[in-house]
């Protein structure tokens, strides 16, 4: 438990160090880093690709998309690059003799894409107006909603949710964790309006707790449903008490483009001044 919780608040400090105290551009390349690691964690676990060309090839195309969307996400190139790399692929595949399946294409092609593309949610939301402070929302809703779920869980858990995917996982577990992700919406939309003066929306807080709450929980049993379906424990050991990158991150994977889809419909209906 320890061990976890330790883990936890060192990797809090360092993504609270590159979101808040370096520069921008530090994100973009932290992100880099990251897609990368998830990247590989995901293929390597689910022994998707055992092609060491492909491997690289969808690593690499992962660390392209932070920057790219840092620059100002252009569609030409984009285009270009994403057809550029399915050429590639199916062309490693004919290389291989068909010793690369289909499935194998797909899984590179699948992770390479939606991880970096969740991720840099995270990085869009901080470059909106206002973008410094509501880049806490996305964290809130996939982090403090997996805590209060696991404490909850721990505590009062009776009712399993879904033992074939995920065993631990309760709906006394799911409730606790949506109720903390509200509190701390609210909490953060408090400190806003006392500590910064800002005027807070508190419904769109609310409704952004429960639905990020939602999508948290949903993304974390997306990536607890691939384990057991390649009989995984975890996808890395990157972080003790926690198991890798991944394993950490899922949730905020689908949290943070659901917080990005709902500020970009409100606008600026969250904070104002």
């Amino acid at each position: 438990m320890w061990v976890r919780i330790l883990s936890s608040a060192a990797a809090l400090a360092l993504l609270f160090g590159v979101l808040f105290w370096l520069p921008e551009w530090v994100i973009p390349a932290v992100m880099m880093v990251l897609c990368a690691i998830m990247v590989r964690e995901f293929l390597g676990a689910t022994g998707f690709i055992k092609n060491r060309a492909i491997l690289i090839c969808a690593v690499v195309f992962s660390m392209l998309i932070p920057p790219w969307v840092y620059q100002g996400a252009s569609y030409a190139p984009a285009n270009v690059t994403l057809f550029l790399y399915t050429v590639l692929l199916f062309a490693l595949a004919l290389g291989s003799q068909r010793q690369v399946t289909l499935e194998q294409i797909g899984g590179a092609f699948f992770a390479s894409l939606f991880i970096p593309l969740a991720l840099t949610s995270v990085l869009r939301v901080r470059m909106m107006p206002e973008g410094y402070y509501l880049v806490l929302m996305p964290l809130i809703a996939a982090f403090i909603s997996d805590t209060c779920a696991y404490f909850t869980g721990i505590a009062v858990g009776r009712t399993k949710m879904a033992p074939g995917i995920s065993p631990k996982k309760t709906w006394e577990g799911s409730v606790g964790g949506l109720l903390g992700c509200v509190g701390g919406m609210l909490l953060f939309g408090w400190i806003m309006n006392r500590v910064f003066g800002y005027n807070v929306n508190w419904a769109i807080l609310a409704f952004a707790g429960v639905l990020g709450s939602v999508a948290a929980q949903f993304g974390d049993l997306c990536f607890s449903y691939v384990k057991r379906q390649f009989g995984i424990k975890d996808y890395g050991h990157l972080m003790p008490g926690h198991g890798g990158a991944l394993d950490r991150c899922d949730s905020l994977l689908f949290a943070a483009p659901t917080i990005e889809f709902l500020l970009t419909i409100v606008g600026g209906m969250v904070l104002w001044h």
